[in-house]
């Protein structure tokens, strides 16, 4: 699906969205092995989410494990309760 069509891609989540879709269909040879990859994001807002960049990085690495967890390749915003998934 589009991103820009997606009702759960709000502005704050739009350009990882896009990253996390080009990555996944780019490929990268390797001794001439075709490779290919998949990304995870966690994104924190300021000042939604923080303050500091502390408080953000901490935050946006708490959206990040949950993307990880949750089985990978996908964008997650952090929020307090739990992250939204966008993949």
């Amino acid at each position: 699906m589009n991103p820009t069509t997606r009702p759960d891609v709000t502005p704050d989540t739009k350009t990882p969205e896009q990253w996390r879709a080009d990555f996944a269909v780019a490929t990268v040879l390797f001794d001439s092995l075709p490779l290919q990859a998949t990304l995870s994001v966690g994104v924190a807002n300021y000042p939604y989410h923080g303050n500091s960049p502390e408080e953000l990085i901490r935050c946006a690495d708490q959206a990040l494990y949950r993307a990880k967890s949750e089985g990978r390749n996908r964008v997650v915003l952090f929020a307090a309760e739990s992250p939204a998934v966008l993949a």
